[in-house]
């Protein structure tokens, strides 16, 4: 018990077992949640993130997603790769870089799809027999409102991490998987199903708000709630792969699966079998596999899984695999023992030649790992990796880890030595530092105004507050990548990229007047909102609810713009009539950004002239 309900749209959902065996949930920043562990209380207010408990121990740990407010999305590839993606925005990204150790301050992160559609409920990689050839391995998650429907990506390694490119079909139009006109079809959590095909809910609903409607709005749909299965129109459905009665070889050759779900299920059954049973069964049938088999390091991969998740993991046969040749391979080794490091001795030297590793997803990986030590051995491998190429994942992870560390740097080797030794590994200390400063200045007045109950603030406190952040300075480069990570799903600069559902910031500055107005903005978005941004919503006499933009008006009818379409009504069918004042942009979307990067996105508004 402790979950938060503070509000129900923002509470812990979207369960995902990883590879090795801990549930994975997400949960929004607008809770606060106490849970009761054997291991003592474990307290989150107003940050959210995703929780990963261990079954067998009952450990709770937490990482947050900076730029994510709504946390809706989680799947995984098949070397255990994470992408977790938010509700609130059309945002998605890999979770490794951001589930190191913890530390205030933390940069949001890139994401990676493009040209997305919001909000997003549910993701799932298409591999699956019973589905077109085209879209296998494709990426795909569930809109709920800018497209009520799916869309699908094309994944590709980008240096350590990954990025998708979004279908198009030949007219140059989005390929989605589905799109529907009904705008009450509301697609949730994708999943292909034993029999191949991806099942999908549709939870059919015209109220979907959690603020602007009471929870007993008679326009609440409680029946029309329905189950889709999608497959290929020239497939069949393939014959269930089932764990129930087989032994654990059995179960064990089910990871030659096709379907990464048959898999999925594969390792859920092993770790849910008591441990003599499965680790003997294991040991054996990892021994027998033949080095000749394509699928022979991954397939080890899949012993080690199963081995985590009873905490029982062979080390001998860890090193095998951080020996191959298969890159991901060794990358998935180099996460499971940073997982499995209470239970194993030797880990950090395992580490430090993972640092060295010639591909960056190994050595990101790495740098995950020797975060979570503290020592100045780790930080000092830390900072090694620095010296060999660093694509943007690498040097986001590697500039986490030190920063989270920064009470283990070895003397003043890190602000002197350094630039003569490790030139570029001094250039992300400098950064960590001048972030530090700057966000040190803004901390303490962010958090008075991003406090869980502003009611119990004087208003000249909370005045006083955003003069202070108003009088400081931030990089305006940097408040330009921010705008382009965590705002261009509703706004635009110009003609520039980015969506409409909010005013178009260009020259906002001179509209504002004040830097205290764009701080304002930021902090409350519902403090003042043009009237054309304020959502009109109506209920006509047959019980049916629309709200979205006014349009247009005459006496005979009304157009409202409901996020995608133009709708028509007439004035002779409206039982009532509201102006919702409430602004489309979330509150507590401040609190998703470090402090430095809210300095620095004020900056950047602030040249907008």
């Amino acid at each position: 018990d402790g979950w938060a309900t503070d509000d129900t749209h923002h509470t812990c959902g979207a369960w995902e077992w990883s590879h090795g065996g801990r549930l994975h949930m997400l949960e929004g920043i607008a809770t606060s949640t106490t849970l009761e562990t054997p291991w003592g209380p474990h307290r989150s207010a107003g940050s959210g993130g995703c929780y990963v408990l261990d079954p067998r121990s009952l450990k709770i740990d937490q990482f947050k997603l900076p730029g994510m407010a709504n946390m809706w999305c989680y799947t995984f590839d098949e070397w255990g790769n994470g992408i977790v993606g938010d509700g609130t925005t059309a945002n998605q990204t890999w979770d490794v870089p951001l589930s190191g150790k913890q530390f205030n301050g933390r940069k949001g992160i890139n994401f990676i799809l493009p040209n997305g559609e919001r909000p997003n409920l549910g993701n799932e990689y298409l591999v699956s027999r019973a589905l077109p050839d085209d879209v296998q391995k494709h990426f795909t998650y569930a809109c709920v409102i800018n497209l009520n429907g799916l869309t699908h990506y094309k994944m590709r390694d980008d240096g350590a991490g990954f990025m998708g490119e979004r279908i198009k079909a030949k007219d140059g139009k989005w390929d989605d998987l589905v799109r529907s006109p009904d705008k009450h079809f509301r697609p949730a959590d994708p999943q292909i199903g034993p029999d191949g095909p991806l099942y999908f809910g549709d939870w059919a609903n015209p109220l979907i708000g959690h603020m602007q409607y009471s929870q007993r709005d008679p326009n609440r749909d409680h029946v029309h709630g329905r189950v889709y299965r999608l497959m290929g129109a020239d497939k069949k459905t393939i014959k269930p792969v089932t764990q129930h009665g087989k032994t654990v070889a059995e179960i064990c050759e089910q990871f030659r699966a096709y379907e990464w779900r048959a898999r999925y299920r594969a390792r859920r059954a092993l770790h849910n079998r008591p441990s003599a049973e499965v680790l003997p069964a294991v040991a054996q049938w990892v021994a027998e596999l033949k080095p000749t088999d394509p699928d022979f390091d991954r397939l080890r991969c899949e012993a080690l899984w199963v081995q985590q998740g009873h905490h029982a993991v062979d080390l001998k046969l860890a090193d095998a695999v951080l020996a191959s040749k298969t890159f991901n391979a060794r990358a998935a080794v180099v996460h499971i023992l940073a997982d499995e490091r209470e239970y194993l001795p030797g880990v950090v030297a395992r580490f430090k030649t993972a640092a060295t590793d010639e591909h960056p997803r190994v050595r990101t990986q790495a740098a995950r790992a020797l975060s979570f030590f503290g020592t100045g051995e780790a930080v000092a491998a830390v900072a090694e990796i620095a010296k060999l190429p660093l694509d943007y994942w690498t040097k986001y992870t590697v500039e986490a880890a030190l920063a989270a560390n920064e009470a283990a740097w070895p003397g003043d080797f890190f602000t002197t030595k350094l630039a003569t030794t490790n030139p570029d590994a001094a250039k992300l200390v400098a950064d960590i530092q001048k972030n530090k400063k700057i966000g040190g200045a803004a901390a303490p007045w962010l958090k008075i105004l991003l406090s869980q109950e502003p009611q119990d603030q004087a208003k000249e406190v909370r005045n006083k507050a955003m003069r202070a952040l108003a009088d400081l300075k931030g990089d305006p480069s940097n408040g330009r990548a921010v705008f382009q990570r965590m705002c261009v799903a509703c706004h635009k600069v110009g003609a520039g990229e980015g969506q409409e559902y909010g005013p178009n910031l260009d020259k906002v500055a001179e509209r504002s007047k004040t830097r205290y107005k764009l701080v304002e903005s930021v902090i409350d978005p519902n403090a003042e909102v043009e009237a054309k941004y304020l959502s009109t919503r109506i209920d006509d006499l047959n019980g049916k609810t629309t709200v979205g933009l006014l349009v247009s008006e005459t006496k005979d009818e009304i157009v409202l713009f409901d996020g995608k379409d133009k709708v028509t009504i007439k004035v002779a069918d409206i039982d009532k009539r509201t102006v919702l004042k409430q602004s489309s942009m979330p509150d507590g979307q401040a609190g998703t950004m470090s402090p430095a990067e809210f300095l620095d996105l004020i900056e950047y508004l602030s040249n907008l002239k």
